[in-house]
């Protein structure tokens, strides 16, 4: 205000101009440029496969159109406003899955693709609500034989079924990898270290951690106890460098070469100096990045 103060406004507020109520929401769901790098990252390392079931999808008559304003959409079961997905052949709009402990979404579209395939009817691919864009949306495939996120190459004719012209869709939700990558990077992982115990810090040549690339936790922690037995050290430990000089003109995609440098980083001295107070343990310097192994082991 005039006197240089300032006031809380409660959200969401009626009373704000609809300028600046749709500036706050751009803020809130504005994703930071760290999580967007990990997310193309994620989504490219995918390398999503075409659905078997997307040229011969079965669409019953449109009884009804669905509206392209998030405001309407809702699950049928449990009434959820969020994580919501449109079964592509019949329209019907569930939660997203529910995980095992309890979080996730109310797990209303898994639910009715199952009804349906219970009484005969094969309704497989369902969209994210709120990822469809002009350049595409996430699908899942429900197919037990599928059962993963797929590419459907006729989406936007799928969606003009039910009403929706893609080319006028804005995203306002999370993508699958964007809440992968969130998940990981926000985890709290004291739940599973020992947390509130008085551990002294090291490192040194075989403790070395791996960086987290967004999504890499899993892979990172099999690569840690793989490379920890002695014959994979003795098979792979390149100190004297002959391993990766004599490797071949396209290194990148050679696995021999990549694991040599996954070994040396995690049992060499470059990234292992003895612990100092005041270090950084997320420091560059100090982690070894399995960027272009993860890549190379992704694509085979």
């Amino acid at each position: 205000d005039k006197s240089g103060g300032s006031t809380t406004v409660p959200l969401p507020c009626p009373d704000l101009p609809m300028m600046v109520q749709d500036v706050i929401d751009g803020m809130i769901k504005h994703q930071g440029a760290r999580s967007m790098e990990e997310s193309n990252r994620y989504e490219q390392d995918q390398e999503l496969k075409e659905s078997k079931y997307f040229k011969d999808l079965d669409q019953i008559p449109p009884n009804r159109k669905i509206s392209p304003n998030p405001k309407d959409w809702k699950c049928a079961i449990s009434g959820d406003t969020q994580n919501l997905w449109l079964n592509l052949s019949d329209g019907f709009i569930g939660g997203g899955r529910k995980f095992f402990d309890g979080s996730g979404g109310s797990n209303g579209a898994m639910d009715h693709f199952k009804e349906e395939q219970a009484k005969g009817n094969f309704y497989p691919l369902v969209v994210k609500l709120g990822t469809i864009t002009p350049q595409g949306a996430d699908v899942y495939s429900y197919a037990p034989d599928e059962d993963d996120m797929v590419k459907d190459p006729l989406l936007a004719k799928h969606l003009e079924h039910w009403g929706i012209d893609a080319m006028k869709m804005e995203k306002t939700d999370k993508t699958l990898a964007e809440m992968e990558v969130d998940f990981n990077l926000s985890y709290d992982f004291s739940r599973i270290c020992e947390s509130g115990e008085d551990l002294v810090r090291l490192r040194g040549p075989g403790l070395i951690g791996l960086k987290n690339l967004g999504n890499s936790c899993y892979l990172n922690s099999t690569v840690q106890l793989l490379m920890a037995l002695p014959e994979a050290r003795k098979r792979y430990a390149d100190s004297d460098m002959k391993i990766r000089t004599s490797a071949p003109t396209e290194a990148p995609q050679d696995v021999v070469t990549q694991v040599a440098k996954i070994v040396s980083g995690l049992t060499g001295s470059r990234y292992g100096p003895p612990w100092k107070e005041g270090d950084d343990e997320d420091d560059p310097k100090l982690l070894v990045s399995p960027g272009m192994f993860r890549a190379l082991i992704g694509r085979n």
